[in-house]
């Protein structure tokens, strides 16, 4: 299984992510000794089955098209994948893959998996949950298939970028940022997420994404969000809310605080030319942190 160890809080991160601690000019520091790299040995694995399609996604990210032999069905309605057979775990076994990429690993007894590691298949789990996981998937399952060297570079161009986005708010005024994920009942975006690591990124400061806490969704009432004392309440759906949708919500939430709203799908948001996305969230917490900063103390 491909997933890095958790790391607690935003400055504690693996190699690669330390771009963001310089270049955030100073809004955290890390501590403790340097994490160390992870390391896979570079096999390159030809006959790869995508039964995930975030995970197929990725494969094309990574210019590793050549390389799927098979993949679950609703990959089969991407664009470039649509001629690929349509398969479960069960039927890629008659694929005779070399890899198989699955959204979270199967029970081990289970009869397909047993087969396909008797066949001599690496089974995988891909299911990034920040931008941490993502580093990970990198240093591993990009490394199988399109070697080290590719694979570093296409990390590297993402964090590059990012970088730049969050090096613009060097200096400023770091609103207070709850994301919210949910709408009923309240979920908030938990302390390792794609939303609490957008927020450092673009200049806010996440409440949610604190040393120690682990969690990717929390429940909370409208009382607990007071609680936080937020000073950005920053709604995130993968799709814009309906206007009526808005109305309803803004009238639950009150007039509390600033309440912005991004549509954008966390878990696939660093595959969609994230700066974009990054530098649409840093013009809204601008605005919020240039109010902050002409209220009198």
């Amino acid at each position: 299984m491909l997933r890095s160890a958790m790391s607690p809080g935003w400055c504690r991160r693996g190699v690669g992510l330390g771009l963001f601690a310089v270049s955030l000019g100073g809004a955290c520091e890390r501590d403790g000794p340097p994490v160390a790299p992870v390391h896979v040995q570079e096999e390159r694995r030809e006959r790869v089955v995508s039964l995930s399609p975030l995970a197929s996604r990725f494969v094309l990210h990574l210019g590793a098209r050549s390389r799927l032999v098979g993949v679950d069905p609703d990959s089969g309605r991407i664009a470039g994948l649509e001629t690929l057979p349509a398969v479960d775990l069960a039927g890629a076994v008659q694929l005779a893959p070399d890899l198989v990429v699955v959204a979270a690993l199967p029970a081990a007894d289970d009869p397909a998996a047993e087969t396909l590691e008797a066949l001599g298949a690496a089974l995988v789990e891909f299911h990034p949950e920040d931008l941490e996981d993502v580093s990970a998937s990198f240093k591993g399952l990009a490394v199988q298939l399109v070697g080290s060297a590719a694979a570093l570079r296409a990390e590297a161009d993402m964090l590059r970028r990012l970088a730049r986005i969050g090096g613009s708010s060097s200096g400023r005024r770091r609103p207070r940022t709850l994301a919210i994920v949910g709408l009923d009942p309240f979920l908030l975006a938990g302390a390792h997420s794609f939303e609490t690591d957008l927020i450092e990124i673009s200049g806010g400061n996440s409440l949610t994404h604190v040393d120690g806490e682990e969690g990717y969704r929390l429940e909370a009432t409208p009382e607990q969000l007071d609680g936080y004392a937020p000073e950005l309440l920053l709604v995130v759906t993968p799709e814009p809310l309906p206007p009526d949708q808005k109305r309803a919500l803004l009238e639950r939430l009150g007039d509390r605080v600033p309440v912005e709203f991004l549509a954008v799908d966390g878990r696939s948001f660093w595959l969609e030319n994230p700066p974009v996305t990054a530098q649409r969230l840093r013009e809204v917490i601008e605005r919020v942190s240039s109010a902050l900063a002409a209220e009198p103390s």
